[in-house]
């Protein structure tokens, strides 16, 4: 796969950029209340997205032309917006929720926006295959959204976050090998700011739970936002079927399991094991199985790509050879 190590060092930048902004400004504000933490928090993940996305040199444009840049000019920008305004405890959890539950409602269209499937032509659906087609998208990411941040107040514990950054990794080397390399890149930076502003704000609690309910609730957000709008940019604007598209965008409601009767321990330790693995497994099938149909349907491809570029190679060499020959002579 092309350029591994330009996503890799973005990736590396993103999570270097977020972690650094996390320690510094957790560490000055040691006194932080839950909502300033809350707000630390999506600043150091912008902070880092936006490092990651400048290594790449995306060339980003107003006004945006496709999928992926309606969803990191808009639809990003305002899940931040949001979740920022979750930290402030004047604003009732009740509004909080209805301007999330409008994000939901208006990211499929956001993104299929200008696209074919909504455009005059022919080819595009009919009004009500866009309704029910944007309809049920809005519907999985509700879901997906809610269900999440009620199990994490229920627990409160950080790997419920976790487990849409695994996901969100998961869909990014999909999208990837589904043929759309870029909005598998900007994956890719988006967990790794993701992550280490997790990791770094879990570590300077001394390793004890989320403390905030706003903050790891803030941290689904942004997960679930960007986890649904890259599956569905890479499965209307790329090849992921909607098979892998929807393994990978409920993986994390698996962590559910663990209040499922037998399942049930008082162990938090034990749970968050149990639920670690349950996610990870399910997204290891779902790479698994897009890296054999990559294999299948790409390998060939490569391997004629490889043979074709390395003919000019020959030819030079055999050129060189026969200069050789006649200065020699």
């Amino acid at each position: 796969m092309p350029e591994l190590d330009l996503y890799w060092k973005s990736a590396l930048i993103a999570a270097a950029a977020a972690s650094g902004v996390t320690f510094a400004l957790l560490t000055l504000g040691k006194q932080c209340q839950q909502g300033c933490r809350n707000s630390v928090m999506m600043v150091a993940i912008a902070v880092g997205f936006c490092a990651g996305n400048w290594f790449l040199e995306l060339n980003v444009v107003w006004p945006p032309r496709n999928g992926l840049e309606r969803f990191l000019i808009w639809i990003l920008p305002l899940a931040f917006i949001i979740e920022l305004g979750a930290g402030w405890n004047r604003l009732p959890k009740r509004y909080l929720w209805l301007f999330r539950l409008a994000l939901a409602v208006a990211t499929p269209r956001i993104l299929l926006h200008g696209s074919v499937y909504l455009s005059d032509h022919s080819t595009a659906w009919s009004t009500s295959q866009a309704i029910l087609t944007l309809g049920s998208c809005s519907i999985l990411l509700i879901l997906t959204w809610g269900i999440s941040s009620w199990l994490c107040c229920r627990s409160g514990t950080v790997i419920i976050p976790f487990s849409f950054q695994m996901a969100l990794l998961c869909a990014a080397f999909t999208i990837m090998m589904a043929g759309y390399l870029k909005g598998g890149a900007v994956g890719i930076t988006l967990v790794a700011a993701l992550t280490a502003t997790t990791l770094t704000g879990w570590l300077l609690a001394g390793g004890h739970p989320v403390e905030s309910q706003f903050e790891a609730s803030s941290l689904i957000g942004i997960g679930a936002v960007g986890l649904f709008s890259l599956l569905m940019i890479g499965r209307f604007f790329g090849e992921l079927s909607t098979g892998e598209g929807l393994a990978v965008l409920l993986a994390p409601l698996l962590c559910w399991l663990t209040e499922i009767g037998g399942l049930q321990t008082k162990k938090p330790w034990l749970a968050n094991i149990v639920r670690s693995l349950l996610v990870g497994i399910a997204l290891l099938i779902v790479l698994f199985i897009a890296k054999r149909n990559f294999d299948r349907e790409m390998g060939p491809l490569l391997v004629i790509k490889q043979q074709v570029e390395s003919v000019p190679s020959q030819t030079e060499e055999r050129s060189r050879a026969g200069s050789n020959v006649l200065i020699t002579a």
